[in-house]
């Protein structure tokens, strides 16, 4: 009994569960809280589904073995990533199709399992559409109708080059891309919160 009370006290201290680190964000650089936000939101999932959904899947003691529970215990989550996302999956697997199932616990298991893929293998394919292109020749426009690469015009420091028509036509199709992404986003949190009171063991 000391031994059991040791080792969750040992366990609370080394894995405190107050604490948050979001392990896309890199130390040192600096990230806007729009980005902290979703970053930290969907960090949660993955430890719902990482830690606790894995736990409850590591329950039945006839499939899985102690070594299995032990590792997942004790290892950090950054270690054992790819068993815990094993476990979670099948412990939402479960949720879904267990026998008389009410259908909202059918729905937010599939969709935390939908959301969870998502941010884990597709958001990371997520490209920046400003680093997938390369500028056209000439970026302005001078006074003179003529090209150029100067942002401001050599005769006054305070007029600007009009946008080269090639280059607001690029900008306006990054931009579109960049909304498109955005919209994506926002819908992945929308879900996100839609499932929060079904993310609880």
């Amino acid at each position: 009994m000391y031994m059991t009370s040791f080792l969750q006290k040992l366990h609370r201290t080394v894995y405190p569960h107050n604490t948050l680190h979001i392990p896309t964000l890199k130390r040192g650089q600096w990230y806007d809280v729009d980005t902290k936000m979703f970053e930290a939101m969907f960090t949660l999932l993955c430890e719902y589904v990482e830690n606790e959904c894995a736990h409850m899947e590591l329950m039945d003691t006839k499939k899985y073995s102690r070594w299995t529970r032990l590792q997942h215990r004790w290892i950090p989550r950054k270690f054992r990533k790819a068993l815990s996302r094993e476990l979670g999956l099948a412990n939402l697997d479960w949720m879904a199709n267990v026998e008389n199932a009410p259908q909202h616990q059918v729905d937010m298991s599939q969709m935390t399992k939908e959301l969870y893929l998502w941010y884990n293998d597709e958001y990371p394919q997520m490209k920046d559409p400003y680093e997938t292109v390369i500028d056209p020749q000439f970026l302005f426009v001078d006074e003179n109708n003529n090209p150029t690469n100067d942002f401001a015009s050599p005769t006054s420091d305070r007029a600007m080059n009009r946008f080269h028509p090639d280059y607001r036509d690029m900008l306006d199709t990054l931009n579109a891309m960049e909304e498109a992404q955005q919209k994506t986003i926002d819908m992945k949190l929308e879900d996100l919160l839609a499932v929060r009171r079904s993310l609880w063991t």
